[in-house]
């Protein structure tokens, strides 16, 4: 289930993506040309977040979609995509 975790006062936007053990953390800015970006965390242990991968452009959030092979991580960028439209 995703759920917007909070509209920063940057006008970015901090989701919260939870399915089963897996949790992804999607920062995402946009507006900003090619100066936005989408930045994304996960947790493939339990209380362990990765390093942030990060997506540059307009494009940012479908760019993070194509890069993920997991279906949950696809379900994730697409429940984002749909909360921004």
């Amino acid at each position: 289930m995703i759920t917007l975790n909070k509209n920063c006062e940057n006008g970015a936007k901090y989701f919260h993506f939870e399915d089963g053990k897996t949790l992804i953390r999607i920062y995402v800015k946009l507006g900003q040309g090619d100066y936005s970006y989408c930045n994304v965390t996960t947790n493939k242990q339990r209380n362990r977040m990765s390093l942030p991968k990060v997506f540059h452009g307009e494009n940012c959030v479908i760019d993070a979609l194509n890069s993920y092979k997991n279906a949950t991580y696809k379900k994730a960028f697409r429940a984002v995509l749909c909360e921004l439209a």
